[in-house]
């Protein structure tokens, strides 16, 4: 099955330079129907550009300077360029991440991984500062040009 998943600028950017190759998300029950072979198409930051019939996709992961960035969470299907499949799942809490998992997710460390993690999710209070996640490893299948 093909899902959308967001990612931000800078994560873009890692799977791209090969660099990462797995992501963590806050469980939520939806993901038990998440399978080992689905695939998951990558929304992230962009900007179109129509002229005449010609519609073009710019990313801001590209760096390409563009004045009408969309947010990642607009971005439709036929606009994706980066396929992935899910090569393994797990639950675990956030603080059981190992410095190999850190790494796989586009960080030098644990502690750099936590930084971006905590900053991304803000909304996480201290009654849940370990929260359960879902450790979804990955390989690139595509990335369109």
């Amino acid at each position: 099955m093909d899902r959308p998943i967001l990612f931000s600028t800078p994560m873009v950017r890692a799977i791209l330079d090969g660099e990462k190759t797995m992501t963590r998300r806050i469980y939520k029950p939806r993901f038990d129907n998440w399978q080992v072979g689905d695939r998951l198409w990558v929304k992230e930051t962009f900007a179109l550009s129509i002229v005449g019939d010609y519609k073009q996709v710019h990313y801001r992961a590209d760096n390409i300077p563009s004045a009408k960035w969309k947010p990642s969470i607009f971005m439709c299907r036929s606009d994706s360029r980066i396929l992935l499949e899910i090569t393994e799942l797990k639950r675990e809490e956030l603080f059981d991440i190992s410095e190999t998992d850190a790494i796989r997710e586009g960080f030098k460390d644990r502690g750099t991984f936590f930084e971006y993690f905590y900053g991304l999710n803000k909304k996480i209070d201290d009654s849940f500062s370990n929260p359960e996640v879902l450790a979804i490893g990955f390989e690139v299948l595509e990335v369109k040009k």
